[in-house]
C-alpha cells in the first residue's frame, strides 16, 4: 500500500481503500498476558500468520 502511494496512486483509489478495508479485519484487538505489566495499554496489532493471533507481530523479537 505504502508503494503504490508512493508511486502516485491516490490515496482513495479503489485498490487502495480495499486494501486497507481488508488489513484492518485482520487487525488482533484481543487481551493478552502482556497486559500484566502494561495494564493500561489498548491491544492491537497483527499476526504473522492468519490463523496465529496469539503472538501478534509487535511482540515477537526483533533479530539483531
Amino acid at each position: 500500500m505504502v508503494a503504490l502511494e508512493e508511486a502516485g496512486l491516490p490515496a482513495d483509489h479503489p485498490a487502495l481503500v480495499k486494501a486497507a478495508e481488508w488489513i484492518l479485519t485482520k487487525q488482533v484487538l484481543g487481551k493478552g498476558d502482556w497486559q500484566i505489566k502494561n495494564k493500561d495499554a489498548e491491544p492491537g496489532g497483527w499476526a504473522f500468520e492468519f490463523r496465529n493471533d496469539f503472538i501478534p507481530t509487535w511482540m515477537t523479537p526483533r533479530s539483531s
